[in-house]
């Protein structure tokens, strides 16, 4: 099942789908579960391909070692994943703190890295519409009103995308009394003390 486009998998898209990459999908791919609060596919402990949950005796299948009960034995470790082409245990990029099936196949990062997972890559710098939380340190997307942001609220607005414009941190269709549309910035701009609103326009108060 796929749903694409979202930003959430809340119901009532479906009570059985979860946010990964923008989509909706179901189930998660290998190295991530759905968990149900947050309705997103959350990363499996690094120990693990297949999990239930979190952590790492969580695991319902390995990429590598033996599965004992629900705990993966003789893994690889933390910043390190198993290359399945050499059959061995080989560093993540500097930038992942962990990773799976490939070095820049990111699950986590160190800092000051953020997780984008439209990429599963580290950077320094989240692409818009998604803003760097340092909570987890994860790219989370905007509020659907705003082009770029800084939280994940429609009042966290740093910019909007037209029609909308920018009053303060949010984005509206109609900018408040005395203040018009710049359609270059896209901001609420204040008319000047000549000037009268007339419509989205300032204009002459002699005109």
């Amino acid at each position: 099942i796929e749903v694409t486009g979202v930003q959430t998998c809340a119901l009532p898209i479906s009570p059985t789908t979860f946010l990964q990459n923008n989509m909706c999908v179901f189930p998660c791919a290998d190295g991530s579960f759905g968990d149900i609060p947050s309705t997103r596919c959350v990363p499996c402990d690094e120990s693990c391909l297949t999990c239930s949950g979190p952590d790492a005796d969580n695991c319902l299948s390995c990429p590598c070692g033996v599965l004992q009960g629900s705990t993966c034995l003789g893994g690889c470790g933390p910043g390190r994943f198993y290359n399945t082409g050499t059959s061995a245990c080989e560093p993540c990029d500097s930038s992942c703190r962990t990773c799976r099936g490939s070095a820049t196949n990111c699950l986590s990062c160190n800092d000051p890295n953020f997780f984008d997972p439209s990429t599963n890559t580290c950077n320094p710098t989240c692409p818009a519409p998604l803003f760097p939380n340092p909570i987890g340190n994860e790219c989370v997307g905007c509020a659907a009103t705003c082009e770029t942001c800084d939280g994940p609220f429609d009042t966290d607005c740093l910019s909007c995308a037209p029609p909308l414009s920018l009053d303060g941190t949010m984005c509206t269709t109609d900018c408040p009394f005395g203040t018009y549309s710049n359609p270059v910035t896209f901001e609420c701009d204040p008319c000047r003390s000549e000037e009268r609103r007339v419509g989205k326009e300032c204009r002459s108060r002699w005109s």
